[in-house]
């Protein structure tokens, strides 16, 4: 019947041999959190406490504050690692010691 062009016989062999179609994840919600500039680690302290501060009031749920944090690692690595590359820049500059 799938081969005849039924489309349920068609989508019922096609769950069968692949499995179900994900869900569409839901659209994402605005949140009403004021977040600093992440510049350096203090500024990813402080968005810590605050995003900690609204899991604690119920103003966010519990994903969107993995999203706000994997999105703070983030900065802070890209932080970390720009300070990485201006040590190794200046260490390349300087004269060896002998």
């Amino acid at each position: 019947m799938a081969l005849e062009g039924n489309l349920p016989a068609a989508r019922l062999v096609y769950e069968r041999t692949c499995g179900r179609t994900a869900e569409a994840p839901a659209e994402a919600e605005p949140v009403d959190l004021v977040m600093p500039r992440m510049r350096t680690a203090v500024d990813c302290s402080l968005a810590l406490e605050r995003i900690v501060d609204a899991i604690c009031k119920g103003t966010i749920d519990r994903d969107t504050a993995t999203t706000l944090i994997a999105a703070i690692e983030v900065s802070e690595l890209e932080q970390r690692l720009g300070e990485l590359e201006q040590t190794a820049a200046t260490s390349e500059l300087r004269p060896e010691e002998s």
